[in-house]
Parts: C-alpha cells; structure tokens; sequence
C-alpha cells in the first residue's frame, strides 16, 4: 500500500471558478456486495471519497479524489482509489432533488467498452449514478453524507468544465489496417532521429504487422506501393517475415529493419510505434550495436499528420555477441 502527500497541481485557471458555489463531503468508499453484505475498501483501513460539488442552475458537476483518513489527517493518495468526474442534470422531485449522473472520464479506473464491429472503434460506456438530497441552511444533505458549502482557495482545485464531458479522443481503434500515411509519417520521423544505421544506403521495412500486444497475431501485409517517404538517397526494401527468414540464413551481416508494432487511432489524433531492430547471422561475433525503438504522436489535421510536440528521443537497447 502507497500513500503519499499529493501536491496539487493548479492546472486549470482558479478565475474560472471563481465565485461559483461549491460543497464537499466525505463519502465512505464502500459497498454491497452479491450476498447483500456491505463491504469498504482496504478493511480496516478507513478509505474516502472526497467529493466536491459544484451546482449551476440546473446542472450539477461532481469531483472525487480518494485519501484515508490516519488519526484524524488527511492521506492524499495519487495510486490508491480513482478519481471521478460525473456531471449531470437535478430535478426537483417531491420534497428532494435528484441529479442524474454520467461519467465518462477516471482517472485509475477500468473502462467498459463497446467495439463497433464493422469500423473497429472502441466507444466508452459510461457510469450512471444518482444523488437525492436536499439543501439544509448552507449544506447539501443526503441519505448518507452531509456536503458542506466551501469557497475554493488557491490551493484547491476544480477540474475545467469540459473534463467532465465525452472527449471525442476518447473514441479508439486499436491496430486498425490500412493507416499508410500514418506509417509513413511515422517512418519520416523515425529517420529524422538520425540514430538509425542503415545498410549503406538501404532502408529495410517489414511489411507484416503485428498485435501491439498479441505478436503471433497478423494485423495485415502491407503494400509496399502504399508506403510513401520522401527520402533523398535512401533506397527503401520491403520484405515479409518470411523473406528475412531466407535473407538472415544467407547473409554474412547484420541486418537492419524497421518494424511497426503498434497503432492506435483516436478521433483526433494518432500514435505509432515503431523499432529499428538488428537481426544477426549466426557467423557473426564480437558484435556490439544499439537498436531503436520509439512512439511517435500526433493530431490529425486534415489527411495529414502531425506531431503533438517536438520529435521525441528514441529508447534503445544493446544487441551484443561475444
């Protein structure tokens, strides 16, 4: 168990929220299990929610951060629980308000998904939850907690309003196929590193794709025609897996190849992975390289990508043979 002092970070402008009623209260993190038995987090250990809650007219926006409670202090923990953002509508029903809630971002939190079969995308499924309560003098009371009203100070902090709602981003596809020109931008930028060997003046490319997580599972066989890189005085040379097989049997030297092993595809924006990897034949010793590997991200402006920040450095590793 880590529990640490978490120093909050001031990321969204405090004038934003500035004058706006809040309230906040302590929720026990427990709860009924199939058997009908109450059961709380980290028994004996006394786990929370520290809930704030901000009311607009008829819209209502909740933040949780989880934290124990050691004799009597307050234990911020940046590992343990997860932090949630619900927002929703109330409505005034009988004598209390209910607010009906949607989360669709957590912070440390397992997400259910749906996958549409026949584009790939993965959508979020949202949690849906309700708070009854009334108002009592300065307070917000419910069945359980009691929300006392606060005023933000410059050590708070309120997460922006759009933090709450569906990010389009949100919306994936893992290893989707045919993403030529994010493959191509992704080789440009692997190459503007300028850490990668070539042979002589060879660029060797793999052509078969595999899971980012599942190695043995073919994603696809790329076109090789499709593959565009504006390269000056680079030869590119696309082979299959089988094709290295023959050549590293045949081959006195080491050969160097690209291989992409990851993609995922938001709404708005993409990454990739690639790795510059050294096969060696079995003739050869006293051998002594790194090879690369790297993740490149960027946002889709148009048919065209392009990088989220400046080009990043790439990992390596050492491929050595006594």
């Amino acid at each position: 168990m880590r529990i640490i002092i978490l120093n909050v970070l001031i990321i969204f402008t405090f004038r934003s929220v500035h004058g706006q009623t809040f309230y906040r209260g302590l929720e026990r993190k427990c709860w009924t299990n199939s058997n009908g038995k109450i059961e709380c987090y980290d028994s004996p250990r006394k786990w929370y929610h520290e809930s704030t809650i901000l009311i607009e007219g008829d819209s209502i926006f909740v933040y949780k951060i989880p934290l124990q409670i050691v004799k009597g202090n307050k234990l911020y923990s940046a590992s343990d629980g997860a932090f949630y953002y619900y927002h929703g509508i109330v409505k005034q029903e009988g004598a209390v308000k209910t607010a009906y809630l949607t989360s669709y971002n957590c912070d440390y939190c397992a997400r259910r998904i749906s996958i549409d079969r026949v584009t790939g995308y993965r959508y979020p499924i949202p949690r849906m939850d309700t708070l009854k309560f009334r108002f009592v003098g300065s307070k917000i009371q419910s069945s359980k907690v009691t929300y006392d009203k606060i005023e933000l100070t410059k050590n708070d902090f309120f997460p922006s309003k759009s933090s709450f709602y569906l990010d389009s981003n949100s919306i994936s596809r893992i290893d989707p196929k045919g993403q030529y020109g994010l493959i191509s931008q992704g080789i440009k930028n692997f190459l503007q590193t300028k850490e990668l060997k070539l042979d002589n003046d060879t660029l060797r490319i793999c052509v078969d794709r595999f899971g980012d997580y599942e190695e043995k599972q073919l994603v696809e066989t790329l076109d090789q025609d499709r593959v565009e890189i504006d390269t000056a005085n680079i030869i590119l040379k696309f082979y299959s897996t089988r094709q290295l097989e023959n050549l590293l049997h045949n081959s006195r030297e080491p050969i160097r190849i690209i291989k992409i092993t990851g993609i995922i595809e938001y709404w708005r924006s993409a990454r990739i992975s690639l790795e510059y990897k050294i096969l060696l034949p079995k003739n050869i010793h006293r051998f002594s390289e790194r090879e690369y590997n790297n993740l490149f991200e960027y946002e889709k402006v148009g048919h065209r990508y392009k990088l989220i920040d400046k080009l990043p450095e790439n990992s390596w590793g050492l491929v050595e043979k006594k």
